[in-house]
């Protein structure tokens, strides 16, 4: 079973956590859970967080060269955590499942996938795919990761200085640019 890094960014670089869907495993015991951080609430959430904090990571970044991080950020990944860990209380608590049983329940699941494919069906698990369950863990834990914190928060630093640049750029070029009206043409 290979190890994937936790990795919450999407081809666009923006927040957007796996699995899109994996058909078969939605009716398997963890069904109510797979996709609890893939709701498009949720999601857009998250965006937000990451688009109103974006712009601390872009000026501090540049400024701390020997590559230390403010304490700030840490109390952001904290808020980042906590928003995670909301959403996943708030569905516990609709599927009345307290979180030592999950994770006793994860636990036994992540036993049984030793030995498995990733397309394997986890025995007594409902039908849940092998590769189901490590989206899972992967989206359940990658919260919890400062480095998959900060590189989703630098990619929408990146995304904001891109954008903030060509506005820039957009505004010198139009601030340079000499209007001539054309000459009329005697008729």
């Amino acid at each position: 079973m290979a190890c994937v890094e936790p990795k919450l960014l999407g081809a666009d670089g923006q927040f957007a956590p796996e699995p899109k869907y994996d058909p078969g495993s939605a009716a398997s015991n963890l069904g109510c859970l797979l996709y609890i951080f893939c709701d498009t609430g949720f999601v857009e959430d998250v965006r937000n967080f990451v688009r109103t904090h974006a712009a601390e990571f872009a000026e501090v970044s540049a400024s701390c060269p020997d590559g230390s991080h403010p304490l700030r950020w840490t109390e952001l990944h904290d808020a980042f955590r906590a928003l995670f860990e909301a959403r996943l209380n708030c569905a516990l608590a609709a599927e009345c499942v307290g979180r030592d049983e999950l994770l006793g329940y994860a636990e036994e699941l992540r036993q049984s996938c030793l030995l498995l494919n990733d397309d394997d069906v986890i025995p007594a698990s409902g039908g849940l795919r092998v590769r189901g369950f490590q989206s899972f863990v992967r989206n359940l834990t990658a919260s919890e990761n400062y480095d998959v914190f900060l590189e989703v928060m630098m990619a929408a630093s990146d995304c904001a200085n891109l954008r903030l640049a060509g506005a820039e750029v957009a505004a010198e070029s139009w601030a340079s640019f000499d209007f001539q009206p054309p000459e009329r043409v005697a008729g």
